[in-house]
This record gives C-alpha cells, sequence and structure tokens, in this order.
C-alpha cells in the first residue's frame, strides 16, 4: 500500500513491535505475514542481530514487502547495544523512508540509496528502551496468552500459498485501484488526523493512527472487491478502528 500511500502525498512511518514472553507465537504468525513471495520460508524471517550492513541491504531488496526482524533483547550485556542499535537505524530509515546514503566507492559522483518501503514487524520479550523519537514511531502490540490461535495458524503454516494468493490478489486489486485510492489519500489522511488530535496527545502517534485508518480504508475497498457482504465489511472496519484507538492510547 506504502507506493500509492506516497503518490497519494501520505506516508505511514511506524514500525509494528509485537512483545510478548516466549512460546506466544509472536514470530510465528509474523513469520507467515512476512516475504511471502519467497517460496523459501527459511528466509521469512531476520534475526535482529545480523550486521547492520545485511539488515539494510535486505529491507532495501525487499521492497513492498513485509519484513520481520526477530527476538530483540536488551538484556544481554553482550549483545544489548548491537540490538538497539539495530532496532534504532531500522526504525530511523522507516521514518525518513531511506537508510542513511554513502558514496560508491567505484563512482565517487554518485551516491547509494536503499530506499525503504516496506512494512516492518519487530518481535520481541522486553521494552526496546530506545530514545523518544524512535519509541514514537513504534506501534507496540503487547502479546499474551491466547491472542494467537496455534490451531488456525497451523492452516497457513501446512499451505504457504493461501497467504502468497491472498497478497498476490491484493496486489492485483491495487494495480486496478490504486489510482482511484491514492486520489483520496491526503484529503482522508487530514480527517483521520484531525479526529486522532481529540484522543490522543503524541503529535507521531496522531499521524501513525491516521495511517493505519487510511490502510484499513483500503482493506475495506478490497474486502467489497473481493465480494465480502456489507454486515462482514462493516464489522471487519469497526475491528479495526477499535484496535487502531486501543493501542495507540
Amino acid at each position: 500500500s506504502l507506493f500509492w500511500f506516497r503518490k497519494g502525498g501520505v506516508d505511514l512511518r511506524s514500525v509494528l513491535f509485537l512483545k510478548g514472553s516466549t512460546n506466544l507465537l509472536k514470530t510465528s504468525v509474523a513469520r507467515e505475514l512476512s516475504n511471502v513471495f519467497d517460496k523459501n520460508r527459511d528466509h521469512a524471517v531476520i534475526r535482529i542481530a545480523s550486521t547492520l550492513a545485511s539488515l539494510q541491504h535486505n529491507i532495501s531488496m525487499l521492497r513492498d514487502q513485509t519484513v520481520c526482524l526477530d527476538d530483540f533483547s536488551n538484556s544481554e550485556a553482550r549483545s544489548k547495544n548491537k540490538a538497539v542499535e539495530a532496532a534504532e537505524d531500522v526504525i530511523r530509515a522507516v521514518g525518513d523512508g531511506v537508510f542513511p546514503t554513502k558514496m560508491s566507492v567505484k563512482h565517487a559522483d554518485s551516491v547509494a540509496r536503499n530506499v525503504v518501503r516496506a512494512g516492518i514487524i519487530l518481535t520481541g520479550e522486553e521494552e526496546l528502551g530506545l530514545g523518544a523519537s524512535s519509541n514514537y514511531r513504534t506501534i507496540m502490540v503487547p502479546i499474551v496468552e491466547g491472542c494467537f490461535d496455534g490451531g488456525a495458524l497451523t492452516v497457513f503454516q501446512k499451505d504457504p500459498r493461501i497467504m502468497r494468493n491472498y497478497f498476490a490478489l491484493y496486489v492485483q486489486f491495487l494495480e486496478e485501484h490504486g489510482d482511484e485510492l491514492s486520489s483520496n489519500c491526503s484529503e482522508l489522511f487530514f480527517q483521520y488526523r484531525n479526529y486522532y488530535e481529540q484522543k490522543l496527545q503524541t503529535r507521531r502517534l496522531i499521524d501513525a493512527a491516521a495511517g493505519l485508518r487510511l490502510q484499513a480504508d483500503f482493506i475495506f475497498q478490497f474486502a467489497a472487491y473481493c465480494g465480502v457482504g456489507d454486515a462482514e465489511k462493516a464489522e471487519l472496519m469497526q475491528l479495526f478502528e477499535r484496535s487502531i484507538l486501543d493501542l495507540l492510547q
């Protein structure tokens, strides 16, 4: 969606952080949503402990994908600084839409721009402990016992084609209706922003809420495209609206 957001003059600059203790299926769920077009599912998750150069390369190459960065930890003294630095680097890049530029060694007159246009999911068991700027660019989702249904998840794990076909259909929907959706992005974003200003205090969280609400509109239109009934669409939108406000408050 981000391509069409930006074409319509809107950006979504936040990272999703699934926080919860071990064995709650955080990574298992994120894995089924990440890098879905790569049939090698070992590539679905990237360890946050990877080198910064590796993280930058992977995120830049996985444009228009969902990327899962797994297993953030700041409790181990040996890896704490590395984990925090990696998280800060990624969150800042999502906010800026690009990783820091660098000169090409071979061509001194050119600059390598690592554009970021991906949805980023972080998983971890502890608070990120980042600076205020990065914290406000992070949407923290608390994961507790019972959040995820392992039985339902198994269906998708057994057949990765389900999510691959779903995302492919969404891409087809955007190909057909993206221009129409993007033309309304800016006006709707500011309407939603005015609404969330009455509910939230922090500017970046207000922007995040408005961006998520705009994405909910895209999903609502996609549901109509897929033939979903009016009652189910209305229920879906109510769920989105309630969840956005609950999380960001």
